[in-house]
């Protein structure tokens, strides 16, 4: 995977959605945002451009502790204290 791809799991669209596996925009590492762990809601929009993802919650990033706020596949990067800029 390249920075900033999402992959569904599992990947059969017909499937209710389970979650996510994003690779950090920042890092490269890849990070799972699974539906209903610690309160996380992913949400799905079909669009003319193909299908639209959020997250409700923002996913913390478990190699370099960046947060990764994702709204329609869109992803902004928030470094929380203790995250060191550019790891």
């Amino acid at each position: 995977m390249q920075r900033g791809t999402l992959r569904r799991v599992p990947q059969n669209a017909s499937q209710r959605v389970i979650g996510y596996s994003l690779c950090c925009p920042r890092c490269g590492f890849v990070t799972f945002a699974l539906q209903g762990f610690d309160g996380q809601k992913v949400s799905e929009v079909d669009s003319d451009i193909g299908t639209l993802v959020s997250f409700a919650l923002p996913m913390r990033c478990l190699y370099c502790g960046v947060l990764v706020h994702l709204t329609h596949n869109e992803a902004t990067l928030e470094e929380p204290p203790g995250v060191q800029a550019g790891r």
